[in-house]
């Protein structure tokens, strides 16, 4: 049974962001993959501009990468050098598949989450981290991440999006 009921918006993204890093660590070489930690990390940096924070994490998802019609020069968070990084390192990857879905399901906590008013305990983000739960299980078995290890991200905390 998983509860991440009292834990808030950006306590599950962290969440997620965790068990990608466990799961590469443990599937590859976590450091060819700093670039992309970095800017996962990068949350406590946009306080009061969470919206900055997704636009940058949907600027260096695989699929954003990868499409060929996208001009890297137009990208606001990452240069060219690192946009051609990222499609290297993407396109050699195997587990490419598994960041792609760890970041939709950022995204997804983000996007619905950026212009609503919630509260607690924010329903529709903890529909998509109990679902992701399950698939971080299946992939990290006994490597997954402690629930209560983000309760510091409490969900009663500055309108469910927690303290960064």
């Amino acid at each position: 049974m998983n509860n991440f009921e009292k834990i808030s918006i950006i306590g599950r993204v962290a969440y997620i962001i965790a068990s990608l890093e466990t799961y590469l660590e443990k599937e590859d070489d976590k450091n060819k993959w700093a670039t992309l930690f970095d800017a996962l990390w990068s949350f406590p940096n946009y306080r009061g501009c969470i919206d900055d924070y997704a636009y940058k994490i949907i600027e260096c998802t695989p699929e954003s990468v990868l499409d060929e019609r996208e001009d890297f020069s137009t990208f606001e968070y990452f240069n060219e050098v690192e946009m051609e990084y990222f499609k290297k390192i993407y396109m050699e990857s195997k587990y490419t598949k598994e960041i792609e879905y760890f970041l939709q399901q950022i995204n997804e906590i983000l996007a619905f989450n950026l212009y609503t008013t919630v509260n607690p305990p924010e329903e529709y983000s903890l529909k998509i981290i109990s679902e992701t739960y399950i698939r971080i299980r299946e992939l990290l078995r006994e490597n997954t991440p402690l629930i209560s290890d983000f309760e510091k991200y409490s969900i009663y905390d500055n309108s469910c999006w927690g303290n960064f």
